[in-house]
């Protein structure tokens, strides 16, 4: 298809394509691909392109948008159906969009045929070797547009539709540009265009806005509408209705138009679901967050994984759910809103509990697979149908938790939010080792404020004793060593009168190496030799390691650098072949007993060999850390070219992890 001039047949010249959408923002990325589409067509091919997207997304505005643009490539009409695939009208047959077109390419009334097929061979002839672009709005159905495809080559059908079309692009060569959420950016520059000054006179309003429309165009229009008719009003007060997110539909709806409400957009997709899609579009939307393993789908809907996958795969192709990576998915939050509300009130409490259990046992298979010298806790039976899996390997643990330990943060704070306190707080105790190793310390203070909440608001002793020591250990390892002392302080306390031997023994090493954080020193060394020798009665050699690590450090600190070596080596000794990380902490603790001793080429050895153990364990925080002192020894010998490639890495890692200890780093570095 080219610009050359074009011979016109007689007949009527259609111009059919509605008005495009005034304001309209973002889209280059798709209105060029469609553009290009135009310039690379095969020899005697149709071009068939089509827009799918969730509902309200905006798929219409971007056709007609670039259909206006290019219309004049097409000067023999513009064909424009809205085939009623989604809407409150009856579905429009193909037959009947076809007799449209004929009248509207001059084929008299009388002579329309009768029969669908008949009526397609017509429209083929009609508009053999004329240029005419052909927009099929709103499809539902393959079956609806077939009918309507031109058999030559200049024409151009565009359609849009909610579904996925495979058949039409595996069988008749469509081409799909699937359209997603409006980034925030455009989302931003649409609210100002359509809400004029307000915008920059409530900068903070707007983005909440745009956070809480879900950057989805049509939310977004209706939301401007609502404060471009109430010009009195502020924007906040807008933003305070939609804070509710089950009330966030009410508000989204622009009078009475049910083309113009976004419960009622969302339900033309919902009612076309089989009723085994529609169930778990229902009860995925329980969901706290907006993304979610296969398996988290699996538990909600009590079914099997494999069962979920097909039903979501279905709800996928019709744009209701997004997937978000292998086996998993995503839905946007008013998405999410308008499912949960249809949750059948005897199906909520059991899918809940499903989901929680599936969360709480498989987060503690994989706490305890990269940490299994830790103390345990005693759980509760998983219920039937919870999808709880359980981990063989360190690495499928770490890999699991990576990909969901937002989702259990947002799980923990739904449990604490409903009820479900033992949830609550025993979610939090999974996510310690991985937040400790990864360094993602915000969300591990704010995991353990909601578990220590929860705990608190039953008077659970156990959970409060939990919470109080990881949150310590989680506001010193974020600096805030003042903080940290008390919750130290309190979960040793609860563990005494707990008769918990275990725990009280890691509670005391804990204040042990929070009291060294803050220069306490022989307070720290009281706490680590009690923590020794609980641990040494308890028969726990990885408890004991762990105490004479503590005490490696802390003598170094004391200067008594020659027991910090023997500390070191015992701790070694008793971590070997039991506890990686504990040895890579061993090294490290060595590493500091032989720069202190002097012999710093011993302890840069030491040193490289944890932090290829905390490497290989993705524990960034502690090998950073052990870099830091890998640079200084490296500077005692004065090897200024390694010292500043171990601080270079380290300072990187710490700026990864927003860490305040990157600033000492970028001092050492000048």
């Amino acid at each position: 298809m080219t610009d050359s001039d074009h011979e016109r047949r007689p007949g009527s010249v259609p111009r059919q394509l509605p008005p495009a959408t005034r304001r309209f923002v973002g889209r280059s990325a798709e209105l060029e691909r469609l553009k290009g589409m135009i310039q690379a067509v095969p020899r005697g091919a149709v071009v068939i392109a089509v827009i799918n997207g969730t509902p309200g997304v905006g798929k219409t505005e971007l056709a007609l948008q670039w259909a206006h643009e290019v219309k004049d490539r097409f000067p023999d009409g513009q064909l424009y159906v809205n085939l009623r695939g989604y809407g409150p009208e009856e579905l429009l047959t193909a037959g009947d969009a076809l007799g449209g077109f004929l009248r509207a390419l001059g084929v008299a009334a009388p002579d329309v045929p009768v029969e669908t097929a008949d009526r397609a061979a017509l429209f083929r002839t009609s508009v053999a070797g004329r240029r005419v672009l052909v927009v099929l709005d709103n499809a539902r159905t393959e079956e609806q547009i077939r009918p309507l495809l031109p058999g030559e080559a200049g024409c151009f059908v565009l359609t849009t539709t909610r579904d996925s079309m495979s058949g039409l692009v595996v069988r008749d060569g469509a081409e799909r540009i699937g359209l997603g959420l409006l980034s925030k950016e455009h989302s931003l520059l649409l609210l100002r265009d359509l809400i004029g000054p307000r915008f920059d006179e409530e900068p903070e309003a707007a983005e909440k806005l745009v956070e809480y429309c879900a950057r989805l165009p049509l939310a977004l229009r209706i939301a401007a509408e609502t404060a471009v008719s109430e010009p009195d009003a502020e924007l906040a007060e807008l933003v305070a209705d939609l804070t509710d997110e089950r009330g966030r539909l009410d508000v989204l709806a622009a009078g009475d138009d049910a083309h113009t409400a976004v419960r009622a957009v969302f339900s033309w997709s919902y009612r076309h679901l089989t009723p085994s899609a529609a169930r778990v579009f229902r009860l995925v939307g329980l969901h706290p967050g907006t993304e979610f393993g296969l398996e988290a789908a699996a538990a909600l809907s009590g079914q099997h994984p494999t069962d979920a996958k097909r039903l979501l795969q279905h709800l996928s192709r019709a744009h209701l759910v997004e997937t978000a990576g292998k086996g998993r998915y995503r839905m946007h939050d008013l998405l999410r809103a308008y499912a949960a509300e249809l949750v059948v009130a005897d199906e909520e409490e059991s899918a809940v509990h499903r989901l929680l259990d599936h969360y709480l046992h498989t987060a503690c298979s994989a706490a305890l697979r990269m940490n299994p010298h830790r103390p345990q806790l005693t759980l509760a039976a998983a219920v039937a149908g919870s999808s709880a899996r359980s981990f063989t390997t360190y690495q499928e643990a770490w890999l699991w938790f990576e990909s969901e330990y937002a989702a259990l943060v947002d799980v923990a704070a739904f449990a604490a939010d409903h009820g479900w306190d033992s949830h609550a707080w025993q979610i939090p105790w999974t996510l310690t080792t991985f937040f400790n190793r990864r360094g993602y310390l915000d969300e591990y203070v704010s995991a353990q404020r909601i578990g220590l909440r929860a705990a608190e608001r039953t008077g659970d002793p156990l959970g409060q004793s939990h919470c109080h020591r990881y949150l310590g250990n989680a506001l010193a390892l974020s600096g805030k060593h003042d903080e940290a002392v008390p919750h130290f302080e309190r979960a040793l306390m609860l563990f005494d009168e707990l008769g918990d031997s275990f725990g009280k023994a890691f509670a005391y090493r804990s204040l042990s190496w929070v009291l060294e954080l803050s220069g306490r020193y022989r307070e720290a060394l009281v706490n680590a030799e009690l923590a020794r020798d609980l641990q040494r009665e308890l028969g726990n050699p990885a408890g004991e390691a762990h105490a004479w690590s503590s005490l490696a450090h802390i003598k170094a600190k004391l200067g008594d650098h020659q027991g910090a070596l023997d500390a070191g080596n015992i701790c070694r000794d008793l971590y070997r072949d039991v506890d990686r990380d504990g040895e890579a902490t061993a090294l490290e603790a060595i590493g500091t007993a032989l720069s202190g001793l002097g012999r710093h080429g011993a302890a840069i050895s030491a040193y490289v060999q944890a932090i290829a153990i905390f490497d290989e364990l993705g524990d960034d925080y502690d090998a950073a850390k052990t870099l830091v002192n890998l640079g200084d020894a490296h500077d005692a010998t004065g090897d200024d070219t390694g010292a500043r490639a171990a601080w270079g890495r380290a300072l990187l890692i710490f700026e990864r992890l927003d860490h305040s200890d990157a600033d000492s780093v970028r001092a050492r570095l000048g």
